[in-house]
Order: structure tokens, then C-alpha cells, then sequence
């Protein structure tokens, strides 16, 4: 993975990791990334959380695979996520600022950071078939299923 320069195109600001410990700056992220925001109460999110577990699994080493548990409660959240085995590390965001700097009115939202730092943004949920051609178009990361 390679560390550029501050990303301008992601919003300023830190969030706490979910279980803890330092704030994380979005914008310093190891990239190519993507970063999933989600809540529970979100039912397209709830099909696509696992999926981005899937390709946090199949990439770790090649691609930063980061959430982001955004205006949800902190106990829904991790109920949630320990349900479906997600591991992946996740960022606290109780009142949506990320979600808020990337413009996304519905959840979920997907950032995708290319090695360069551009960013794109998909605003749907993404099946695993999907979410393998926007990695490869966005990020040039090759998946497989």
C-alpha cells in the first residue's frame, strides 16, 4: 500500500476507531482504499456489510477496507457487526460528518481512493460482483470472486 499526500477530496476530519483507541484522519488513509459507510438500520447495508468483509478478507495487504458506522447507535452497531463476523476495522461516526462531506443523503455509500488519491463515490449498495469491478475501475486493484 502507498501513503500520498493529504486527500483534499475526502472531508477534513477525524473519526474515532469503533473499539477505541486514536482518532483516524480520512484524509491520511493508506490508499488505494475503500471505505463503506453504513448503519444497522439500514437494510441495504445490512446485505452489502458482508460483502465489504469479503473483500476486506480477500484484499488485506493490496487495499486499505475501511467502515464507517455512521448516525447509528453504538450497541446497534456492534450487535450488528458481530452477527455477520465483520472484522474489518470501523470508524465511529454517530452524527454522520463523514456522510455528510461526501454528500451522501442514503445510505449506503462507498468511497472509492485510487493509488493518486481520486476519489469516487457510489451511492447504491453493491453486490459482490459489482463491488469487484468498481475496486478494479477505481482503485486498480484486481479481486477475485
Amino acid at each position: 500500500m502507498s501513503v500520498g499526500p493529504a486527500n483534499p477530496d475526502l472531508p477534513d476530519l477525524s473519526l474515532p476507531c469503533f473499539n477505541g483507541g486514536e482518532a483516524v484522519d480520512v484524509r491520511d488513509l493508506p490508499r488505494p482504499a475503500v471505505i463503506n459507510v453504513w448503519a444497522s438500520w439500514c437494510a441495504p447495508c445490512r446485505d452489502e456489510l458482508p460483502v465489504m468483509q469479503g473483500l476486506a478478507d480477500r484484499t488485506e495487504g493490496k487495499l486499505t477496507v475501511l467502515g464507517v458506522a455512521s448516525r447509528d447507535r453504538r450497541e446497534a452497531s456492534a450487535s450488528f457487526a458481530a452477527d455477520h463476523e465483520v472484522s474489518m476495522p470501523t470508524l465511529y461516526d454517530p452524527d454522520q460528518a463523514f456522510a455528510t462531506g461526501i454528500k451522501a443523503a442514503a445510505l449506503p455509500a462507498t468511497v472509492f481512493v485510487s493509488p493518486e488519491g481520486e476519489v469516487y463515490i457510489h451511492r447504491d449498495a453493491l453486490d459482490v460482483d459489482e463491488l469487484i469491478k468498481q475496486v478494479k475501475e477505481h482503485t486498480g486493484v484486481t479481486v477475485t470472486r
